[in-house]
């Protein structure tokens, strides 16, 4: 139930809304960018150049990651303890992705086990880019994209047939 209604309530919730969202929250980003850019300044110098190629590989992540939404939302509607399985799942591909060390320091027997997991080929390109300064694998990149792709077609190919019989299920 809202206190205040009419037109100019409505205008001023929008108002609120939008300065609490946009600029508040923006202003919080930016101290908290702040104080991470100073962290890591201290610890591993000034960024490199090859920072820039930071958002290529993020966009080369969206698709799988768009796909793994569609598959666990339609997934979620037919088996509803999904979240408690999504969790587990969660926690354990971080740590065997390459997240708190390099793939290079992982055993030589467990290394194709790690490569297995798609998180870690985008991770190892981020530390490429981030703190070592090299450009990233751009080939590699463009394969992991193509299939990542796919696989995100394929999540939303069965979210679109499911989705006719979501109201059965709920």
């Amino acid at each position: 139930e809202l206190r205040y209604g009419g037109r100019m309530a409505a205008a001023l919730r929008v108002f609120h809304a939008c300065f609490r969202s946009l600029i508040s929250n923006t202003i919080i980003l930016a101290w908290v960018f702040l104080g991470m850019q100073k962290i890591c300044t201290e610890f591993f110098g000034w960024p490199k150049l090859t920072v820039l190629y930071f958002p290529v590989v993020l966009v080369v992540f969206l698709p799988i990651l768009l796909g793994i939404g569609w598959l666990l939302s339609a997934i979620g509607v037919v088996v509803r303890d999904i979240s408690q399985l999504t969790g587990l799942l969660s926690h354990s591909l971080l740590f065997l992705t390459t997240i708190f060390f390099s793939i290079d320091a992982a055993p030589g027997v467990i290394q194709p086990l790690l490569m297995a997991n798609p998180l870690t080929f985008v991770v190892e390109q981020l530390r490429l880019v981030l703190f070592i300064g090299h450009a990233p694998n751009l080939k590699g990149l463009a394969i992991y994209f193509l299939f990542s792709a796919a696989f995100s077609w394929l999540a939303f190919t069965v979210f679109k047939r499911l989705r006719k019989s979501f109201a059965d299920w709920v």
